[in-house]
């Protein structure tokens, strides 16, 4: 079997393959990894074949190797980053090691970044976000800068509005850098600093050469709480930090007092430069929940 690799990866990329790699071939069961050879079509050495002498817990890089039918240091060059592993490999990996959907995009991410498209919204896009009764915005996906928000998003966030007298379009910036966040951002640290910072590392990896992300990206490290969040981040196991979405997180609303929000978080096919975000009401939930349960009887 063959398949181009195409150079290597620069040192950050590498580490978080690596480190993606490494993390899930100790997890996973020598007969889950063979079990899936065979279902790809590899006809794979028998399990006893393959485990040797062997006992440790997890998948070597030889018997993934082998159940690949490369050699060990093929496979040992596209995990460690000396060499970009091909699309093709790298998706009989994800089978092999049982990663998951979201690991599986970041990984391929990492691996062969697409280009991130620039240009400005549809209108129809930008008009949607005033549409939502609740906080909504649009954001581009690198940066993170608010192309529109609605004025449900102005009033929980008013320092970033465009009339404020030191407007931040930045939501990293704006959550991360202003103190006034603090005051409206339940549990700031936990529930809102740390996912984001997550977030922003976990897209740096991808879009490292993105000469705005790396402008944002040394900011973080000039001040000292997120360059702190920042170095703990990068001393974890690398991990897909993508958004989570769902996760209920509290706010302190300047009219509406404390509440819960939950983020919704969307990147259509035809907004690939921005994402929308919406931080619904978690009664939102609550209500369709009822709804739900209800409508039997309603057309029984």
């Amino acid at each position: 079997m063959g398949g181009s690799s195409g150079g290597a990866l620069d040192a950050g990329t590498a580490r978080s393959v690596r480190e993606l790699l490494r993390g899930h071939r100790a997890e996973r069961r020598l007969e889950d990894a063979y079990r899936a050879a065979v279902g790809l079509g590899l006809d794979p050495p028998s399990v006893e074949q393959l485990r040797g002498r062997r006992r440790a817990r997890g998948v070597s890089q030889q018997q993934v190797a082998t159940l690949l039918r490369y050699t060990e240091r093929r496979y040992w060059e596209w995990e460690s980053g000396r060499e970009r592993m091909p699309v093709a490999v790298a998706q009989r990996v994800i089978a092999l090691l049982g990663v998951d959907d979201r690991a599986a995009r970041w990984l391929l991410e990492l691996l062969h970044p697409a280009p991130v498209p620039v240009g400005e919204p549809d209108p129809v896009w930008r008009a949607l976000p005033h549409m939502v009764p609740a906080p909504a915005y649009l954001a581009t996906v690198t940066t993170w800068e608010v192309v529109t928000a609605n004025d449900a998003y102005h009033e929980l966030f008013p320092w970033a509005a465009p009339w404020a007298a030191r407007p931040e379009p930045s939501i990293v910036r704006a959550v991360l850098l202003r103190p006034e966040a603090r005051e409206v951002l339940l549990r700031w640290r936990e529930d809102w600093a740390v996912p984001l910072v997550n977030i922003v590392w976990s897209t740096y990896q991808v879009h490292r050469d993105d000469p705005a992300l790396r402008a944002l990206v040394e900011e973080l490290r000039g001040s000292p709480e997120s360059a702190a969040l920042w170095a703990s981040r990068e001393a974890r196991v690398a991990a897909p930090a993508l958004h989570q979405g769902m996760d209920r997180r509290g706010v302190r609303h300047p009219v509406k007092g404390e509440m819960e929000v939950v983020t919704l978080v969307s990147r259509p096919e035809t907004l690939r430069s921005c994402r929308m975000v919406v931080l619904a009401p978690a009664e939102w939930g609550e209500r369709a929940r009822r709804w739900e349960a209800l409508r039997p009887s309603l057309h029984g």
